[in-house]
């Protein structure tokens, strides 16, 4: 009985290590230096266009990359632009898209911490 066991128990772990070994996933991301730069150059356009704003980089998983303040924009647009990024990373589109195409629950989506359903949010792709 007991080389029973061990005999599925060896044929269990043999079979999950062919498994695990084809499980393996391959992502592009946004690294800190194109973040920073995406950040900086967007900040000084909106400046160039007389907006005082915030900017906030995400990665794939609404991870924190890089933020940015305008020295005359409020605090509060921090937590706004992060929260427009987060939009764009749950729906896969710009965030003045999403609010559009979802005013069916918009309002309820305003609800969900870290979300916010407004125009600014912008999709990088590779």
């Amino acid at each position: 009985m007991k080389f029973y066991k061990l005999v599925s128990i060896a044929a269990l772990c043999a079979a999950s290590a062919q498994v695990s070994a084809q499980d393996v996933l391959t992502v592009k991301t946004v690294g800190y230096e194109l973040a920073r730069d995406i950040a900086n150059a967007t900040l000084l356009e909106c400046r160039k266009q007389g907006y005082q704003v915030s900017v906030v980089v995400v990665d794939r998983s609404g991870n924190l990359q890089v933020a940015l303040r305008d020295e005359l924009a409020p605090r509060f647009t921090l937590e706004i632009a992060e929260r427009k990024a987060n939009a764009v990373i749950m729906s896969g589109i710009n965030s003045g898209e999403f609010s559009k195409s979802r005013t069916d629950i918009k309002q309820e989506l305003n609800h969900i911490e870290g979300l916010i359903m407004m125009q600014g949010g912008v999709l990088i792709e590779s």
